[in-house]
């Protein structure tokens, strides 16, 4: 029997920007993410404030794709916001959020596949809501860490 670790997203870069080890606080530290359309890689900045979206903004803006920032608000709550190279088209004001976390959901993989180990290090910080921001400041409801782990899978021969 053997224990795999299997992360939905294969190839997910991880940038630790000063101030982002995983001992350090919750409170502060930002993840941005960002989807590179030349084959699908998925790049995660990892650290505490602006500077963090900065960089994850200029990859996106030399490169297109789409980049999602958040930050944790408090122990239990993390805040993200999706930005996408262009605008959404036709974004219906009645769409219930269903989009905006779709667009979400591939970057939260990302940013959890890079970010396990601090997510783990923290009690309670797998079970944080995730919330999701769309441009209006309207918030939906996105999960909890947990949804976006990677799985461990016991596999017998």
């Amino acid at each position: 029997m053997t224990t795999i670790h299997r992360n939905q997203l294969r190839r997910v870069r991880t940038v630790f920007l000063t101030g982002a080890f995983p001992d350090g606080p919750l409170a502060g530290r930002t993840l941005a993410a960002v989807r590179l359309p030349r084959g699908g890689i998925y790049q995660v900045w990892i650290g505490c404030g602006d500077e963090v979206a900065a960089w994850a903004r200029r990859a996106r803006g030399r490169l297109g794709g789409t980049v999602a920032i958040g930050a944790w608000v408090d122990h239990g709550t993390f805040e993200l916001s999706v930005e996408r190279w262009r605008p959404l088209s036709g974004m219906a004001p009645k769409s219930d959020g269903k989009r905006v976390v779709g667009l979400a959901r591939p970057l939260l993989f990302a940013m959890a596949a890079a970010d396990r180990y601090f997510i783990g290090a923290h009690d309670g910080a797998a079970d944080a809501e995730i919330v999701v921001r769309d441009a209006s400041g309207e918030r939906w409801p996105a999960g909890t860490w947990r949804d976006f782990l990677p799985r461990r899978v016991h596999r017998t021969r």
